[in-house]
Formats: structure tokens, C-alpha cells, sequence
């Protein structure tokens, strides 16, 4: 290859190396905001479903209150009984039902544990 050749293409290569450089970060910068975009959608999405499943359970745990203290209006007799705690049992071992004075300690149910 002639001398002249040489110097000829050396430069030409680095202006296209130095392109390829400058598009590759530029295409880095676009996928970077790409994927933070998305994952901010994505974020809000599950917030936003999170919170209706906790509203949800929120609002069941109202109910079965709401249907208990009903029941002690209609029943005051019953508020030294053992039955209407039955009303809010869910069936899960795991849950404990009961009532709680002020002070912690238990007035139905089993005491809760320090």
C-alpha cells in the first residue's frame, strides 16, 4: 500500500470510529431513559394495585367490626359472653380474636403476648 494511501484512510477511519463511539453512548443514554421510564410505570402500577388489595382487606376487617358491634348493640347482655366473639372468627388458625381493655389486658379471647 502506498505511503499517501495511508495517510488518507487513517483518518476517515477515526471519524467513523469516533461516530460509532459517539452513537453508542448517545443510543446508551436513550435505552438508560427507556428502562427508567418503564420501571417508573411499572413502580406506579403496582403501588397503585397494592393499595386497592390493602383497602380491600381494610375494608373487610371493617365489615366483620361493624357486623359485631351490631350484634352488641342489639345484644348488650352479650358483651359478657363468649358467643359473639364466634362472629368474628375467620376460621384461620393463625388469627387470634378477642377483646382488649385499655390497658392491654383481655377481656375475651386470648391475651396477646409481650
Amino acid at each position: 500500500m502506498p505511503k499517501g494511501g495511508l495517510e488518507k484512510i487513517f483518518p476517515q477511519i477515526a471519524a467513523v470510529l469516533a461516530l460509532l463511539i459517539s452513537a453508542g453512548f448517545f443510543l446508551r443514554a436513550q435505552v438508560n431513559d427507556l428502562l427508567n421510564a418503564t420501571l417508573e410505570r411499572t413502580l406506579a402500577k403496582q403501588t397503585v394495585e397494592l393499595s386497592v388489595a390493602a383497602e380491600e382487606r381494610f375494608a373487610k376487617e371493617l365489615a366483620s367490626l361493624r357486623l359485631a358491634a351490631q350484634y352488641l348493640e342489639a345484644h348488650p347482655a352479650a358483651q359478657v359472653e363468649e358467643n359473639f366473639l364466634s362472629l368474628l372468627k375467620t376460621g384461620n388458625e393463625n388469627i387470634l380474636v378477642g377483646v382488649l381493655a385499655s390497658d392491654g389486658n383481655a377481656i375475651h379471647g386470648a391475651p396477646l403476648s409481650n
